[in-house]
């Protein structure tokens, strides 16, 4: 039995690379705590505060140098980025093709994909008048019956550039006509889908791994297509940018807020 176990974990280690979809990313918090706040000579696990995140997972194994990553990113995030027409621009945490965000070539890096969750996300653009620009806002319309929790919203509008409207329905319909990195299902992601981007590291500006997710403005709240339970009037958001990274609700109705639009499910 142990000889089978090796051959088949032999077997599994030279195996190619793949998207680990289906995976949950860690909470990207490095740190352990006292009662005080950071305190790193309580990393080791005993005394008076043991068993802390920081110690445990993928976050502490890529500290530790044994994580295995298919691309790259702080902590146990892993991140890769995928070209305007879907090719994958390679692992590296570069910024070698920023200068081309918002562009349209298979060079052109627009999408950066979670190779833990298998999901791929919309990357924004500082550029102005495009449809990906960073300070386009949306109201939450969902017409839907069967997806709006009771309650279809908006369609007032926010303030957008590059697009035929400024819903999130007018957003997503607009992205999925331009195949956006050879995808066509792109959506408003789940409140499930939008925390998965949330890193707790404090030694980080952003609740957001800024590499790989640029020009996320100060103070911006990511609309997710989850109606809230208590009350369809509202849908779920997060503040994922130098907000807190925790969850809230928002008014679907005269409330505009970003959206990050994600391909795929998990």
């Amino acid at each position: 039995m142990r000889l089978l176990n090796f051959v088949t974990l032999l077997a599994l280690a030279v195996l190619p690379p793949t998207v680990l979809a289906g995976s949950l990313p860690d909470t990207g918090l490095v740190s352990c705590y006292d009662n005080t706040g950071i305190n790193s000579g309580v990393e080791v696990d005993t005394g008076t505060h043991p068993r802390q995140d920081c110690r445990y997972g993928a976050d502490a194994g890529n500290g530790a140098g044994v994580l295995y990553k298919l691309g790259a990113g702080n902590a146990g995030f892993d991140y890769s980025k995928i070209s305007y027409t879907g090719v994958d621009l390679g692992g590296d945490a570069s910024n070698a093709y920023s200068a081309s965000l918002g562009g349209t070539s298979a060079s052109d890096w627009a999408c950066t994909r979670d190779n833990l969750t298998g999901l791929i996300w919309e990357v924004k653009t500082s550029t102005p008048g495009t449809l990906h620009h960073k300070s386009n806002t949306y109201t939450w319309f969902d017409d839907v019956n069967t997806t709006n929790g009771g309650n279809i919203g908006d369609a007032g509008g926010g303030t957008c550039s590059g697009g035929s409207g400024c819903t999130t329905k007018d957003f997503i319909a607009d992205v999925n006509s331009t195949s956006l990195c050879g995808k066509t299902d792109w959506h408003l992601p789940s409140i499930r889908e939008l925390e998965s981007l949330v890193s707790f590291n404090p030694a980080s500006a952003y609740f957001i791994e800024s590499t790989y997710f640029p020009n996320t403005q100060n103070g911006d709240i990511f609309l997710s297509a989850t109606s809230y339970a208590d009350s369809a009037s509202n849908a779920t958001s997060i503040w994922i940018s130098k907000g807190n990274g925790a969850s809230t609700t928002q008014l679907k109705s005269g409330y505009p807020g970003q959206v990050r639009l994600v391909s795929g499910t998990f």
